[in-house]
C-alpha cells in the first residue's frame, strides 16, 4: 500500500472526527447530536484500523466483531431509542449547511476509497478498502436523507425510524 494513500485516508478520518465531533458539540437537538457522534465513532473505527496497518501491526479480519454493526444500523438504534416522533428541534441554517458539507465530505471519501480499492495490489487491502467505500457511502445516504427531510419539515428527526434509512416514513 502506497504510505502517501495511507497518511492521506488517517488524515481524512481524523478530519472527519473533529468535523463531527464539533458539530455533535454545537448541535441543537439530542438526535442530531447522537446522529454526529455515531459518525464520529465510525470515523475513530477507520482510523484505528488505518494507523494500526501505518504500523505493520496489521488489522481485523474483516468478519471480526468490529465491522459487524454498519453505519445504517447505527443510526437505526438510535432512531429506534427515541420514544417520541413528536420531538424534533427546527434545523438552524448552521446545521444545514453542515449536513452539505458532511455530504461533500463523505462523497469524497467514497471517491478515495474506491480508487485506492481498485489500486490495491492485495485482495485484502481491496476489500478494506471496499469495506472502508461502502461505510463512507452509507453515511452519504444517512446525511443526505436527513438533509431532504430537513427540507420539507425545517426540523430534525421527526420521522419514523426508516425514513433516514430507507426514504419513507411520515412527518
Amino acid at each position: 500500500m502506497a504510505a502517501k494513500a495511507l497518511d492521506i485516508a488517517i488524515q481524512t478520518e481524523r478530519d472527519g472526527i473533529k468535523y463531527y465531533g464539533d458539530l455533535a458539540g454545537r448541535s441543537s437537538d439530542e438526535m442530531a447530536r447522537r446522529m454526529w457522534s455515531s459518525l464520529v465513532e465510525d470515523e475513530r473505527k477507520h482510523l484505528k484500523i488505518l494507523e494500526a496497518i501505518a504500523s505493520e501491526m496489521g488489522f481485523p479480519p474483516l468478519d471480526s466483531d468490529v465491522y459487524k454493526i454498519d453505519p445504517k444500523s447505527r443510526i437505526r438504534t438510535i432512531f429506534s431509542e427515541a420514544l417520541s416522533a413528536e420531538a424534533g428541534a427546527a434545523a438552524s441554517e448552521d446545521e444545514v449547511e453542515a449536513l452539505k458539507t458532511a455530504m461533500g465530505m463523505e462523497r469524497r471519501g467514497f471517491e478515495m476509497y474506491e480508487g485506492m480499492a481498485a489500486d490495491a495490489k492485495v485482495e485484502l487491502e481491496q476489500a478494506l478498502f471496499k469495506r472502508l467505500a461502502y461505510e463512507e457511502e452509507q453515511h452519504y445516504d444517512i446525511l443526505e436523507k436527513s438533509l431532504a427531510f430537513l427540507a420539507d419539515t425545517g426540523h430534525w428527526f421527526l420521522w419514523e425510524e426508516r425514513a433516514v434509512i430507507d426514504g419513507g416514513g411520515s412527518a
